[in-house]
């Protein structure tokens, strides 16, 4: 009798381990077979527009009109245009020209639109030409081509959000953000490549690939707004629209050599921004994600920020703090006490990042302002609480769902190892690390797990006990604005941003706080700028290092920060660096 329960006893063990070895096969080729099945829908997307484009690159057009458009940014452009002197056809013509040639070779679209557009174009001069004799008003974008980033749902595209699944799935509607920018006469002609879940600063995924840098295709032009940066850098777009949550904006414009904005959260509209989540909602409201423009020019940023802040906003989306833009204290010549810092103390800046922030504090200075060191209130805490915030969810669930079965893309790497480590081993590797003289990286373990709900409110509340703090040390400086790194480094080699993020801290930290802040290219790096080094000596100060090699020729820029809603004094700072600096862009002095 008791052989017979023995053996039925080990008979149910093999059974158990039989079944749960069967269930584990077949999960293992669900799992496979739903990605192959999301590889193979990102492939058909891809193939879909190189099949749009094997129909006909828009018509070459003389180097001689090039020149002309180039030369001119967005508000330029309307003056030719009222002036005659071009048409919306032309100003089009070369665009499209350069984003299906040098974008496209550079992997910076992700849909286009151009024949559509040239038809809008012929419309837009029409429509001049009948508004000379009527006195119609035309818009304050009327006949001028804008590119999107592919997360700004637009009428007949995907918002991809660099995601299979998101993938022929086009918007019936333009949302209110494209709404508002159309109405002004925008014609929109391009959509610009994102990272996977466009949480991280590369702009590469599965569907439209990796995009390059146009100062060095070997390095990225960062993200998540990457692509929208590299047209605008590389003449292949005058304006667009990025959004920014950890510097998805400003990232970009530092590495590519642009302008731009980040507004204070709320001020412009989110409705019509795919979110990439199932449901369209993030669920973590403790740092939130605004929209903004990116271009060649601070008035062209205020350009578009006009057409975006208008009182039709408030019925359309109540959820917006409808405030009207002050151009007054945009084109104010009263003299500002602004504050600077050169290092947060949680990464380093390179030394030309350092540079060029001592260069903006001459060119204030010499403009008339008075220009004050500013001690940045424990910028080390202000970046472990924003990594903590960001990573709550654990295992980066958050994002995982939103693939829905999609491979993660390999740039997550360091921040997913981080996210998956066991929390019982948790605070022990985070304590070796530190032993080993790894503090940042430390700090990064023993903050990167799952939160539960009361742990996620503590970092709530240090987040706003840190805003306070923030404002406290503001306020005792008198301070109307606020000169900071634009980044730790320039422009670095694709793939590296799963190992540097910790360069981000300087973008972090405004949104950590909810200020506005925006990005003015300064300079470009020096021969004798390209060796780095710093106080931790840990593997970011080497990952750093090798950014730093063959660097030279890369651009550079600062940020200039207000406080929240005060986005006017911000540009008003901006515009008179870009007045004082006078920063050229070698790749579009042609």
């Amino acid at each position: 009798m008791d052989d017979l329960i023995q053996s039925r006893l080990v008979l149910s063990a093999f059974a158990l381990v039989a079944l749960r070895s069967l269930y584990s096969l077949m999960r293992h080729i669900r799992v496979s077979r739903r990605r192959q099945e999301l590889l193979s829908i990102a492939c058909q997307k891809a193939a879909e527009r190189e099949a749009i484009r094997r129909r006909g690159i828009p018509q070459p057009v003389s180097q001689e009109l090039q020149r002309k458009v180039l030369r001119m940014n967005v508000t330029e452009l309307l003056a030719a245009l009222d002036q005659g002197t071009l048409t919306s056809v032309d100003i089009m013509r070369v665009y499209c020209h350069r984003a299906s040639t040098i974008g496209a070779n550079l992997d910076l679209v992700a849909e286009e639109n151009y024949d559509e557009a040239l038809k809008a174009a012929e419309e837009a001069d029409a429509a001049r030409a009948r508004a000379k004799k009527t006195g119609e008003k035309l818009g304050m974008l009327h006949g001028i081509p804008i590119s999107l980033k592919d997360q700004i749902d637009q009428r007949g595209f995907d918002s991809t959000c660099g995601l299979a699944v998101r993938c022929f799935k086009p918007a019936k509607d333009d949302g209110l953000l494209a709404q508002l920018l159309r109405k002004q006469g925008a014609i929109f002609f391009v959509r610009s490549n994102v990272p996977q879940c466009l949480l991280l600063p590369e702009s590469m995924n599965a569907i439209w690939g990796t995009a390059k840098n146009p100062f060095d295709p070997a390095r990225t032009p960062g993200g998540s707004s990457g692509g929208e940066a590299g047209l605008i850098a590389s003449g292949c777009s005058p304006l667009g629209v990025g959004t920014d949550i950890g510097g998805s904006i400003r990232i970009p414009a530092h590495l590519c050599g642009i302008y731009g904005f980040k507004p204070t959260p709320t001020r412009i509209t989110s409705k019509g921004i795919a979110i990439p989540r199932p449901r369209e909602v993030g669920g973590n409201e403790s740092i939130r994600s605004t929209a903004g423009p990116m271009g060649r020019s601070v008035d062209d940023l205020w350009l578009m920020l006009s057409s975006l802040i208008v009182p039709e906003v408030a019925k359309a989306d109540p959820h917006t703090a409808y405030i009207p833009l002050q151009e007054a204290e945009f084109k104010s010549t009263k003299k500002l006490r602004i504050g600077y810092y050169v290092d947060d103390g949680f990464f380093t800046p390179a030394p030309s990042c350092i540079r060029a922030v001592h260069q903006a504090v001459n060119a204030l200075e010499a403009a008339g302002h008075e220009v004050v060191k500013f001690d940045l209130p424990r910028g080390f805490h202000a970046a472990t609480i924003y990594y903590a915030l960001m990573s709550a969810d654990g295992r980066m669930r958050g994002l995982v769902d939103a693939l829905e079965g999609e491979s993660l893309h390999s740039t997550y790497d360091a921040l997913y190892r981080i996210s998956r480590v066991p929390e019982l081993l948790r605070k022990p590797l985070a304590a070796l690390l530190h032993v080993l003289g790894e503090k940042r990286s430390s700090a990064l373990f023993t903050i990167g797990g799952a939160k539960s709900a009361y742990e996620f409110w503590q970092y709530v509340s240090e987040r706003t006990l840190y805003q306070r703090e923030f404002l406290s040390a503001w306020t005792d400086a008198r301070l109307d604005a606020l000169i900071a790194p634009g980044l730790g480094l320039p422009a670095w080699p694709h793939s590296m941003a799963k190992e540097l993020t910790p360069a981000c801290s300087y973008t972090f930290l405004y949104n950590l706080l909810h200020y506005p802040a925006g990005t003015v290219p300064v300079t470009t790096v020096r021969a004798d700028e390209t060796v780095y080094s710093d106080t931790f000596n840990d593997r970011y100060t080497k990952l750093a290092a090798k950014v730093l090699e063959g660097a030279v020729g890369l651009p550079v820029g600062v940020q200039v920060v207000s406080l929240p809603f005060h986005d006017e004094v911000a540009l008003r700072v901006m515009k008179d660096l870009e007045k004082h600096i006078s920063f050229v862009n070698p790749l579009l002095k042609a």
